[in-house]
């Protein structure tokens, strides 16, 4: 039995980012303003969430992936501000209102998290999340045995839009459906197929139909 076809994966990714600056507190008004000042495309009030304005979806959009409830008790310090930006341009504001607030700053796929480290913080020092879980297109690519994948789409959604596209496709990542595409790959990409056809972060595998050899490149 042949073996599938196996994918070149292009995700658009940020790693877990933490500004080492002295910090400062962060208020939601002066942020959006920051983040409409430096962003190429205008953000809504409505991406902003912060305990102090709406509770409510701050608190369920904060546990929203969080899997390790020690991680979420009462004495964890706590994100002065969550923002879901929209475009990769509002992430790049993101860092750049982050760096000239002197605020430290957390990276948050669209998957689980079981350590916590795109949603807590180890020190008392403030801190904000950019949470990624509204960047989830994908775009597959037959012809070009390639997908576009961004950082905000977990491993289930990506697997199942290539079986849209091909029964015969596939691309060597995790068996956990609820992984994050942007976690996932920044950790390199570990899955059951790696020893075979390597990480998903780096992994392209071209099919050799005459003997049915693969080679990686």
């Amino acid at each position: 039995m042949a073996s599938p076809n196996t994918f070149t994966l292009i995700t658009f990714t940020i790693t877990t980012i933490i500004l080492s600056l002295t910090s400062t507190s962060c208020s939601q008004p002066s942020f959006y303003q920051c983040i409409n000042q430096n962003s190429d495309f205008p953000v809504a009030p409505s991406n902003f969430y912060a305990p102090n304005v709406n509770k409510t979806s701050f608190t369920s959009l904060l546990n929203s992936t969080a899997q390790n409830l020690r991680c979420l008790v009462p004495s964890i310090p706590k994100p002065q501000l969550i923002f879901t930006p929209l475009t990769e341009s509002h992430v790049q504001a993101a860092v750049i209102c982050a760096k000239q607030q002197k605020i430290h700053i957390r990276i948050r796929s669209g998957g689980h998290d079981y350590e916590g480290l795109s949603y807590i913080s180890v020190s008392d020092e403030p801190f904000i999340i950019v949470d990624l879980s509204r960047l989830r297109s994908i775009t597959v690519d037959i012809q070009d045995n390639s997908a576009w994948v961004q950082a905000g789409a977990t491993i289930g959604e990506l697997y199942y839009r290539i079986w849209q596209k091909s029964k015969t496709h596939g691309f060597p990542a995790g068996l956990c459906t609820s992984l994050g595409i942007g976690g996932h790959i920044t950790g390199g990409g570990y899955g059951p197929m790696m020893r075979k056809y390597g990480l998903a972060a780096d992994c392209r595998i071209y099919r050799c139909r005459n003997n049915e050899k693969y080679s990686r490149n």
